[in-house]
């Protein structure tokens, strides 16, 4: 962030006193964006951002579903769903409802495989057949992927 000087003086200036409070702020934009990166795991943003990301990896049950749901509303945040595609043909409506809360929705693979122990095609094919059910119940197609278990070889998946 930097200091819009124009902008603080013209809201300081009628009692000609210095209010911190009254400081504008613009916003810098990045030098290295998303799509700069290569798809490797990101375990922490921007320290110089007062900023946090809630991931929910959904693949065994639904039972805290609707409790996550409900303290997300209240507390009017947004997260990041990543499905599992066999919970997604399990329970559509559910995932239908997530999506229409306003959360993004990821891929988390199709049977939360341990993908260390997978071959480049077996992997390929977790994700497509995730992505292809979460488009065919939701209508949209997941942007970002959350391994199960954890990290996974991300080079040898995305050569």
């Amino acid at each position: 962030m930097d200091v819009d000087i124009e902008s603080s003086y013209k809201k300081m200036k009628s009692d000609g006193n210095f209010h911190k409070n009254k400081v504008v702020y613009k916003e810098k934009p990045p030098n290295v964006h998303l799509e700069n990166l290569a798809p490797i795991p990101i375990y922490k943003g921007n320290p110089e951002k007062p900023m946090v990301a809630l991931l929910i990896n959904v693949a065994w049950g639904n039972e805290y579903i609707p409790t996550i749901l409900t303290t997300l509303k209240e507390s009017k945040v947004k997260a990041t769903f990543f499905f599992d595609g066999s919970w997604v043909k399990k329970n559509p409506d559910l995932a239908k409802m997530i999506y229409r809360e306003g959360h993004e929705i990821g891929n988390h693979a199709y049977s939360h495989p341990d993908l260390k122990k997978r071959s480049k095609s077996d992997t390929i094919q977790e994700l497509e057949k995730t992505n292809a059910l979460i488009e065919e119940t939701i209508g949209i197609k997941p942007k970002w992927f959350a391994p199960p278990s954890g990290l996974t070889n991300p080079l040898r998946i995305f050569q």
